[in-house]
């Protein structure tokens, strides 16, 4: 409870402290022009970094959706034959298997 009470006061003590204006600013000019050209450089290597790993990362994305998409589709054509083909191997079936084939239906 007592960490509760402390933070925020000294968020506003700390605001306060850097609102003091010094020769017309306020401290917190003075210490940004100091700092700046530091941030400036964080920020500027933090999205170089950023920018060349999502790079990287679409390329090996893209690299891995191509290899799990078949190249080469069938044609229409190309699967019929195919499915007649696989029929052509089956025997026919003569009218008096037919026959006992309903019976045994029925049956059950």
């Amino acid at each position: 409870m007592n960490t509760l009470i402390r933070l925020p006061a000294y968020f506003v003590l700390f605001v306060l402290l850097l609102s003091i204006t010094v020769e017309g600013k306020p401290l917190f000019n003075y210490i940004y022009e100091t700092i700046s050209p530091a941030t400036q450089y964080a920020q500027a290597k933090t999205l170089s970094l950023f920018g060349s790993s999502l790079t990287t990362s679409k390329v090996y994305a893209k690299k891995l959706f191509e290899n799990s998409v078949p190249s080469v589709k069938k044609s229409v054509d190309e699967r019929i034959a195919s499915n007649k083909k696989k029929g052509d191997d089956l025997e026919e079936i003569t009218p008096e298997e037919k026959k006992g084939l309903d019976n045994l239906i029925k049956a059950h």
